[in-house]
């Protein structure tokens, strides 16, 4: 549902049940992971993370292939 901001835990449990890898960055409330789109490769490894998702609001932005969006939008690519 676009515009609504995702439950708690959320963000995370879809990351793990993907087995995206992710850290806590900073400010506590952005994850940090890698680009689920496949456009990794071996020049930048996997522990690189490129990707950004505010797991409060749910606004999300892929630095490597520049995918911006929200939570659902995001999920709906991850799941297909």
């Amino acid at each position: 549902m676009p515009g609504v901001r995702p439950q708690p835990g959320e963000v995370e449990s879809l990351l793990q049940a993907h087995g995206l890898s992710y850290r806590v960055m900073k400010n506590g409330q952005e994850l940090g992971f890698p680009c689920p789109n496949g456009c990794d490769d071996d020049r930048r490894p996997s522990e690189e993370y490129h990707c950004n998702i505010n797991s409060e609001t749910g606004l999300m932005h892929c630095f490597k292939c520049d995918f911006k969006g929200n939570f659902y939008q995001f999920r709906k690519r991850v799941l297909g």
